[in-house]
């Protein structure tokens, strides 16, 4: 029996990590291998129920940022008492303490696995991570990367030229998130909107990174010139009630669909029209995989990676354009004039096809 410890900040729903990892398990052969988690807080998240149905055992820690000694103390019991032969990390830099630990205690194969790129760093943030990464290299046994720009970010572009760093992609099912006609028509019944109005959607955590603050000044601009549209948006999170305030001082809640967290995804996208991703930063961005599974067309911001552009009709804004709700509206017009597409193959084919990344992951964790 394998042991496999995952480390992350939570197993709440929606989050891209939580998603990856929900999806690898979903296609892995666990046979001979008992996975267990450490998630930060005492928050039971969505996704605790699921794993734990697959028989892991998910341990609370206090966060780090409240509590680092408490943090680390639990941490060191966890692993002391695990006898874990793999840890996989999911912390970037701030799992550097985490897989020295690892590394104390003995465990064989000690992974990190970076899931952003370039994120906004002040000062403090910005020389804790020059100041973690060279023991993270020295104590990792392996490295993982959501994407290349996610692997230069915290291993440095010597590190992705070695070809010591795996690319993990945030892989889908692809006849899961086929576009579906019958969907698109049931679930726009079930939402009241007609046939012709143009749907524009985003699915993501009300955070900074997703920027839904810019996403709704976005649509506000598009909807003086389409009358007939509506925006959708999937998630929850921290500034969801900042963005409900703002629609309502727009007046736009007529046309802005608070959707909540969702279990039908794919469903959804293929009742939109159009994505839009005005991120501030992003790894490689896992509902972006599956808007192109789904052929639906997107427009993106500068800020995310180009490496997830896997389909003609994915759009990126200019630099100089990102706070510009003009300029993104006249993208949009392009990305909606390009329209849906079938680009299953080609996305599948790029390595975003779960079952034969999960495959990956499932022997990275045998080869101890």
């Amino acid at each position: 029996m394998t042991r496999v410890l995952q480390i992350l900040s939570s197993l709440k729903e929606g989050g891209g990590v939580q998603t990856m990892l929900r999806n690898y398990y979903s296609h892995m052969d666990l046979s001979g291998l008992q996975t267990d988690f450490v998630v930060c807080g005492s928050q039971i998240g969505g996704m605790e129920a699921w794993f734990e149905a697959l028989g892991s055992r998910i341990r609370h820690i206090p966060p780090r940022g409240q509590n680092p000694v408490g943090n680390l103390s639990g941490l060191r019991n966890i692993l002391r008492t695990g006898h874990y032969d793999v840890v996989h990390c999911h912390q970037d830099y701030h799992g550097a303490a985490a897989i020295a630990m690892a590394e104390h205690y003995g465990v064989k194969k000690r992974i990190i696995h970076s899931h952003q790129a370039y994120p906004p760093e002040n000062w403090l943030q910005r020389t804790r991570r020059r100041i973690s990464v060279p023991g993270l290299l020295r104590s990792a046994t392996d490295f993982a990367a959501c994407g290349r720009m996610a692997g230069e970010w915290l291993y440095g572009s010597e590190m992705m030229e070695s070809g010591r760093v795996q690319i993990l992609h945030n892989a889908v099912s692809p006849g899961r998130y086929a576009f579906s006609g019958e969907s698109r028509e049931r679930l726009r019944r079930e939402l009241g909107i007609d046939r012709d109005t143009v749907v524009l959607g985003h699915v993501g955590r009300f955070s900074r990174q997703k920027n839904h603050a810019l996403t709704v000044r976005i649509f506000a601009e598009f909807s003086r010139h389409h009358r007939d549209c509506v925006l959708l948006l999937a998630g929850d999170g921290e500034l969801r009630q900042d963005t409900e305030k703002q629609v309502r001082e727009l007046g736009l809640e007529e046309k802005v669909r608070f959707l909540g967290i969702r279990q039908d995804v794919p469903e959804l996208l293929s009742a939109m029209d159009l994505f839009l991703l005005p991120s501030r930063w992003e790894g490689l961005c896992f509902v972006m995989i599956e808007a192109q599974m789904n052929g639906l067309p997107a427009v993106c911001s500068s800020y995310v990676s180009r490496d997830v552009k896997l389909a003609d009709n994915v759009f990126f804004t200019a630099d100089h354009a990102y706070d510009d709700p003009a300029a993104w509206s006249c993208l949009m017009e392009k990305a909606l004039s390009a329209g849906r597409g079938d680009y299953r193959e080609a996305v599948a084919a790029a390595g975003y096809d779960i079952c034969r990344e999960a495959k990956k992951l499932e022997e990275l964790y045998r080869g101890v």
